[in-house]
């Protein structure tokens, strides 16, 4: 037996199995751990996951954003984020970085073409980067994204090779090195312009140096040191014999000035000394002579050293002048025979271009013509069907046109009472058109000078001589009488034969010879 302390702290003898546990009360502590656990599970969880999600740009960069949704209402499938940051769904979206960094190019450009097609060579640098303009950086985007930084250098490079080459061919080897700010400005407009289509920038040029395989280059600079050089010996010519004049007039200045001084001492001294003795007149003649003789023999020396500084200044001009010269000759034959090589290199250039160009123009001219065969074949069809369309419809035309007048005549004909009545009634519709024809016929014929010599009977016919005057006359007309006849479909020979004259209508020797003399009395 063991005793079992009480709640009261009195032992208690029995089985253990007899004790019962006191009953346990529920607490609300654990519950509200559990929910502060999982809430804070989730929200290590949401951090991780925005963290992971969210993709932040820093300054020299851009994050290009594209998948499904990434140019929001847009519609362009990508966004572009700069100094800040973007959520990319993770399976629906990507995200990329392209640097702003500036990249360096040198460009050893050698043998591009002038505009007098003379090789120039001119080694450069420049400075590009990814522009952060929206439309430039939208260029980029599209061209650039998935590109190295080498392989943007080559593209760019090979942009800025064909500007350059591009601004060479236009200018000219006197203005590329006359005007080296107009080229440089030229080149970075040109490479700027294309650059900004690949989504970059320039940020700077540098022509180091524009030489030429000619010597063009180094022969103009040549050319301008002897120019400047030259002039700097004329100008220093012209400040000596300016020195020398200014000498010249400052010492007869100073002789003048002293000739008079003297000339006024000596009037002075000749006024008070008027009662001299003729002796001290002659001591002073006598002086004067010898200042006179001592200034000539003074102004003949200074000539002397005149013309001796002269003689020595012109024989050192004529020495320049010989060596200035010499140099001339030199650099002529130099670019003589820089333009001969220029010469041969050209018409060999020439030459091969024109070849080229006589080939292609062969090629194209063979294929124009078959081309053009084809098409005036297509043509010419296209014009027979149309000619033959035409004319079926042209034949139905008449044919229909001449069945309604054939119908017409029958009915013209039935309603006369036979063909030689109808005839007559549609002569008789056309005879204000005949008559004009006939009058036509023979208006050139002067009636007033035809003279009848018969007796107004013709022998062996008995018809009267007008009417056989004017039957001749119609008979020496056939071209009218036939013209007549095919147009209008009248025979006059026949109408004029089968007409006889009557008695009553013969005209007399008597009424002819009356009517003959008031035909000549009206034409005088």
């Amino acid at each position: 037996m063991s005793g079992f302390p009480s709640d009261d702290g009195k032992f208690s003898f029995g089985a253990p199995q007899d004790r019962v546990p006191p009953p346990t009360q529920p607490t609300s502590n654990g519950l509200l751990s559990t929910i502060v656990g999982a809430g804070a599970a989730l929200g290590v969880a949401g951090f991780v996951t925005a963290y992971t999600v969210y993709k932040k740009c820093p300054p020299n960069k851009l994050l290009v954003v594209y998948g499904r949704g990434a140019g929001g209402m847009s519609g362009q499938g990508m966004r572009i984020i700069k100094n800040g940051g973007a959520t990319v769904i993770p399976g629906l979206q990507e995200a990329c970085y392209m640097s702003l960094e500036p990249m360096a190019l040198n460009i050893p450009l050698e043998g591009a073409l002038s505009l007098e097609k003379i090789r120039v060579n001119a080694p450069s640098s420049f400075t590009v980067a990814i522009s952060p303009e929206d439309e430039t950086a939208k260029n980029a985007a599209r061209r650039l994204l998935m590109l190295d930084r080498e392989q943007i250098e080559y593209q760019a490079e090979e942009v800025i090779i064909g500007q350059m080459r591009q601004v060479l061919a236009g200018m000219t080897i006197d203005e590329i090195n006359r005007d080296r700010e107009k080229f440089v400005i030229e080149v970075q407009n040109q490479c700027d312009q294309e650059l900004q289509k690949l989504g970059l920038v320039l940020l700077n040029t540098n022509v180091k140096n524009i030489t030429d395989e000619s010597g063009v280059i180094e022969a103009l600079g040549k050319k301008a040191a002897a120019t400047a050089k030259q002039q700097a010996l004329i100008d220093v010519a012209t400040q000596e014999r300016l020195g020398m004049i200014g000498v010249s007039f400052q010492e007869k200045e100073r002789d003048i000035s002293v000739s008079d001084s003297e000339r006024d001492r000596d009037i002075g001294v000749r006024a008070a000394k008027k009662e001299a003795t003729t002796h001290i007149e002659q001591l002073e003649a006598d002086e004067m002579v010898a200042v006179n003789t001592a200034k000539k023999k003074k102004i003949e020396s200074e000539t002397l050293l005149a013309e001796a500084q002269a003689t020595f200044h012109q024989k050192a001009e004529i020495a320049r002048k010989e060596a200035e010269a010499a140099v001339a000759e030199a650099e002529a034959n130099a670019q003589t025979r820089a333009a001969l090589a220029y010469a041969e290199q050209v018409e060999a250039e020439e030459r091969a271009r024109l070849e080229a160009a006589a080939k292609a123009e062969k090629a194209k001219m063979i294929v124009d013509a078959e081309a053009k065969a084809e098409q005036l074949k297509i043509i010419a069809q296209g014009e027979a069907a149309a000619k033959l369309a035409m004319a079926e419809a042209r034949a139905n035309a008449e044919y229909a046109a001449l069945s309604q007048k054939a119908a017409g005549l029958k009915a013209i004909v039935d309603s006369c009472g036979g063909s030689e009545e109808a005839y007559r009634l549609l002569l008789l519709e056309h005879i204000d058109k005949l008559a004009e024809t006939s009058a036509t016929a023979i208006s050139n014929i002067k009636f007033d000078k035809v003279v009848v010599w018969d007796g107004g009977k013709c022998e062996g016919s008995g018809r009267g001589a007008v009417p056989d005057f004017i039957r001749e006359v119609s008979s020496a007309l056939p071209p009218t009488i036939d013209v007549l006849k095919d147009i209008a479909g009248v025979d006059l020979r026949a109408s004029l034969s089968q007409q006889q004259p009557q008695k009553g209508d013969e005209i007399t020797p008597d009424q002819l010879k009356v009517t003959s003399e008031e035909r000549d009395v009206k034409g005088k």
